[in-house]
């Protein structure tokens, strides 16, 4: 995650805990007051959409982090045990095949998979 994403992902963290203590403070004052019902009620309504947006936003975000593709060696994380042991197992197979193939006197081409000779 990129330092831009972070500031991005606090900067909406903070953001929301407002908009969450104004819902709040506006949920919890009394109703009897000068402003009419359907400027409390429009007030409400802004601030839910805004929420929602906001979780919208966060989720979309999310999801871009999720599904970065690693471009470079140095990104990629660390291989698991069975995908190294996986590795490692299909490397010896097919130094093995390549050695047996020399040894057989088979020449370099048939040896490496790209001709007659092919590693299973």
């Amino acid at each position: 995650m990129t330092d831009t994403t972070q500031i991005t992902l606090d900067l909406l963290n903070k953001t929301e805990a407002a908009l969450q203590l104004k819902l709040d403070t506006l949920l919890s004052v009394s109703t009897e007051g000068d402003d009419p019902p359907d400027k409390w009620a429009r007030a409400i309504s802004t601030l839910l959409k805004t929420l929602d947006d906001m979780t919208a936003r966060r989720t979309a975000i999310e999801a871009r982090i999720a599904a970065k593709t690693h471009t470079r060696y140095e990104d990629m994380p660390p291989p698991t045990p069975e995908d190294e042991a996986r590795f490692y197992e299909r490397f010896r197979k097919l130094v093995g095949s390549i050695t047996d193939g020399r040894r057989d006197g088979g020449t370099v081409g048939e040896t490496s998979g790209v001709g007659p000779c092919s590693i299973p």
